[in-house]
């Protein structure tokens, strides 16, 4: 049985932290979700949705986003229409 002195206040360490990105741009997210950017989860604060991906590779994906970056436009059309689609759901 683990000592209870040797656990952390906040519970025990877990070893799969993984840096987060969180965007409340959907154009943004849209793009990073086109070039296969990880969405780990969606949140609604006071009725401003917001996107949380793994945080590998999305600074430069975000430098390509902010220069103009090409990317094909169903992808990103649809990579919207999923992102709105939550937007409606996370509605009260």
């Amino acid at each position: 049985m683990a000592n209870a002195k040797n656990i952390p206040p906040d519970g025990p360490l877990r070893v799969d932290k993984i840096p987060r990105f969180v965007s409340q741009d959907i154009y943004l997210s849209a793009f990073l979700l086109s070039r296969g950017a990880k969405l780990v989860s969606s949140s609604t604060v006071n009725g401003r949705v917001s996107w949380t991906f793994e945080a590998m590779n999305v600074e430069a994906l975000v430098f390509a986003f902010n220069n103009n970056a090409a990317v094909p436009v169903m992808d990103f059309i649809s990579r919207m229409r999923t992102l709105r689609s939550m937007t409606r759901s996370a509605r009260p």
